[in-house]
């Protein structure tokens, strides 16, 4: 079965590595990866984010990719279940309010 193509948010942002300012490293996130680089790194840790435009990915794509870089224990533990559905805007993933 084909994922459905969407329409996902993606930002620019400075990782705190393990969350500390002293290590930082550029990057450009869609919101599951930022929600995930908070678990990996600790809460706080995903900083000046900066929207820049969208990523048409389906769901399977965009879980698949996670998978390959962060692995299945990280995905599964703050995305459990494989048909778990990912955001695709930073406001559903909590990093902006309105």
């Amino acid at each position: 079965m084909l994922s459905m193509m969407i329409a996902m948010q993606v930002a620019n942002i400075e990782l705190f590595i393990n969350g500390s300012p002293l290590h930082t490293v550029s990057k450009r996130v869609t919101p599951p990866e930022a929600v995930l680089l908070n678990h990996i790194h600790g809460v706080g840790s995903v900083a000046q984010l900066q929207l820049d435009g969208t990523v048409k990915r389906g769901n399977q794509e965009e879980r698949d990719r996670l998978l390959s870089i962060y692995g299945e224990k990280n995905l599964l533990k703050v995305f459990p279940g494989f048909n778990h559905p990912l955001p695709t805007t930073f406001k559903e993933a909590g990093f902006v309010s309105d």
